[in-house]
Order: C-alpha cells, then sequence, then structure tokens
C-alpha cells in the first residue's frame, strides 16, 4: 500500500442547535471552507441519528435562511464574465462576437 497524496484543509464548522414545534432538538453542521462556501452538512437529532425526512430537512432549511442573513456576492456572471446587466441593452439580449474584427461585417448571427 502507497500513499498518493495527502493534504490538510482547514474548515469551518458551524453548529446549530434548533427546537422544532413538536419539542424536537436538532443539531446542524455546517461544514465551510476558507471562503465562507458551505461544502457539507449534516442535521441530526439529539441523539445523534442523521435525518432523512426530506420535508423537515427543506423546513429547516427555510427557517435557517429566514433567520441568518445572506452573504451578498454580487451579481452573477456568465461564462463570458459578464452579468445580466451587461447584457441586456433597451430590452434586448446583446450576444459578444469572438470573430476577429475584420470578419466583423461578414458575421450574420443567423450563420452563427
Amino acid at each position: 500500500m502507497d500513499i498518493l497524496h495527502t493534504e490538510t484543509e482547514v474548515l469551518t464548522v458551524k453548529r446549530t442547535v434548533l427546537k422544532t414545534a413538536s419539542d424536537d432538538v436538532i443539531h446542524v453542521l455546517e461544514y465551510m471552507n476558507e471562503d465562507g462556501k458551505v461544502i457539507d452538512s449534516i442535521m441530526r437529532t439529539k441523539h445523534g441519528y442523521e435525518i432523512d425526512d426530506l420535508e423537515l430537512t427543506d423546513q429547516i432549511w427555510e427557517f435557517l435562511d429566514a433567520h441568518y442573513a445572506q452573504e451578498d456576492d454580487g451579481p452573477e456572471h456568465d461564462s463570458a464574465g459578464f452579468t445580466h446587466a451587461d447584457r441586456v441593452v433597451d430590452g434586448q439580449y446583446m450576444t459578444t462576437n469572438n470573430f476577429p474584427a475584420e470578419n466583423a461585417e461578414n458575421t450574420n448571427l443567423e450563420n452563427v
């Protein structure tokens, strides 16, 4: 047996303890990378059993989202680095042209 790779990553663990309307205690663990992005999460009962009830987990995430302010990452960019506002001008969606400038006059969007 050989070790091919070893890597140590520093994670932040956010622990939240909730009490449901039926007096059940839920432990929510969120594992975040150094950028603050959640990369994994686990919900467990007070006895340590993992919760697999999708309706309950959806309710818990909705509750947590409503109570914790969401960070604004700014506008979403497409693969070319443009935002929706960059692309929409006077209600029309603009596209970018990757053809050389000398061929611009011959460019027809029907042929792209």
